[in-house]
Order: C-alpha cells, then structure tokens, then sequence
C-alpha cells in the first residue's frame, strides 16, 4: 500500500479488544497490520466491562473514545462491601473531582460496544486487513520478519507477529516455552440479569463488590440499563473446568457463603450462569 510504512504487514494473533486496539494504533502510526482471528466471525466473548479512565484515555487516543462511551454507563461510585459484617469498605465517588484528575471518567459496559467501536475503526482504515478464521499456530524467525504459520496450513511472510490470542496464546507458548496456564483454582461463574426481574431497591447505578472469605461477588448496569452484568468468583481448588453447557443457580448460590446471599440479594436473580 502506498501510505503504508512497512512492506510485509505486523501480523496479529487474536482480533479481540487487545488485538484490534494494536492495529487500530499501527495504523494511525502509518504501519500496515494484518489481524488474525481463529473465530468464524470477529466478536467478543464476555458480557460486561468495567472500563477505568486510563483505559478510556487509550481509546481517546485511538480515536474510538466517543464511540465507546456512547453505549457506556458513567458511573458515580465504586462501592466495596464486607459480606460477612454487611459494613462498608470503601466508597469511591467518581464525580467531577474524580474525571479531573483522572482525565476520564470510570465506565461499565458490554463488552461488544467496546469491541465493536475498535472493530468499525478498523475496517473503515485502508491499512487494517482483518481476516477471521485463521488461527495462529506457530511461527518461525526470518532474516528479516517472520514467518506466521495459520492452522490450515497457510503461511504469511510478515514483518512482525503480536500475540494478543488470549491465556492460552500459541504465540506466547512458542517464546516463553511455558506451556498451558496453571489453573489458578478459582472459577468465575458469569450471568446477565434482565432489569426487569431486579427489584429496584437493588439497580443501583455504579459496580457493588461484596466480598468475603474465598470468594467475590460483583454486579453493575450495562446495556443503557437493560441488564445488569454479574460476576461470582469461588475458590474450589478444582484444575479443569467445563465452560461448555450452563450451570443451574442450584448448584452456583451453594457455593456461596450464607452471609452473601443473605446480603448480596442479587445472587438469587440469574436464570443460569457460565463458569470461566
């Protein structure tokens, strides 16, 4: 490409919020990039976000900071609770004072509107080629660049290969040689709540951390106040985990000290839950 600084692209394993955000940057430096994503289709896993100013100022800087907060909630607190004595920890206002110092202010959002406005910059940009099913299984160093080897056993001559391909990257595996991650014996089981069936006393509009003994819980609005994102992460020890089929709120609130759900009302509101 003409306007392009580099001949060969920077490959880049992964085309989610890391890896769109790195060729979204090369490209407004002038450097050609080309995106990899192992999924059929380019989108993001997950459901809510929380999004700190500093991280905000990143996709100001990347020109997406407008489209990002459009779908955003603006908090006006962070609010820490001890599950077991039911007392306040910390209360963060996120007000005024804290947007000036601070240069943004503190968001929650989906996921995908994060995504999705990385996504959209970088298709409307002539030097970001993103291309979906194409899995990066390995690599080979070249005098210059490298060679980027695809799972359909394709191979692309680049100048440069980022891995932004998540925990289990093939990128940082083949540099570092450290195989698999270590479980960490925490699972995290994930849920949206449809405002609808949260009572109202507990919509409340900024993130609630409740936490206690070997375990946390955390819930917040997204989605313009449609839905509100939990998070429940349990110590259990366990090294494998099936993230295949949903889990029932029978087995997940168990979990869960009594104190939480005495508490933390909300536990009692997903339908299903999804365990990472």
């Amino acid at each position: 490409m003409e306007n392009s600084r580099n001949a060969r692209p920077v490959a880049i394993a992964g085309g989610g919020i890391g890896g769109l955000a790195c060729a979204l940057a090369l490209a407004r430096h002038g450097f050609r990039s080309l995106v990899l994503e192992q999924a059929p289709e380019f989108g993001e896993v997950g459901v809510g976000l929380q999004v700190a100013p500093n991280a905000l100022s990143v996709l100001d800087a990347l020109g997406v900071g407008a489209a990002a907060k459009k779908n955003a909630l603006l908090i006006e607190r962070l609010l820490m609770m001890d599950a077991v004595s039911g007392e306040e920890v910390a209360n963060i206002p996120c007000g005024e004072r804290f947007r000036e110092r601070f240069g943004n202010p503190y968001a929650v959002a989906h996921r995908a509107d994060i995504h999705g406005a990385l996504l959209d910059a970088c298709r409307a940009h002539d030097l970001d080629e993103l291309r979906n099913a194409s899995r990066v299984t390995g690599f080979d160093n070249e005098n210059p660049g490298v060679s980027v080897a695809l799972e359909s056993g394709e191979r692309i001559a680049a100048a440069a290969l980022v891995g932004a391909d998540g925990v289990a990257s093939n990128v940082r595996k083949r540099i570092l040689g450290d195989g698999d991650p270590v479980p960490a014996g925490a699972v995290i089981y994930r849920a949206t709540i449809p405002a609808a069936d949260m009572p109202k006393d507990l919509q409340h509009p900024y993130p609630t951390f409740w936490a206690g003994p070997g375990w946390h819980v955390i819930y917040y609005p997204i989605s313009d106040w449609s839905m509100f994102n939990f998070g429940g992460t349990v110590v259990t020890g366990q090294a494998t985990l099936d993230e295949s089929d949903d889990v029932s709120p029978h087995f997940v609130l168990p979990l869960f000290a009594g104190s939480l759900r005495r508490r933390c009302a909300c536990c009692a509101y997903p339908s299903a839950f999804a365990a990472t």
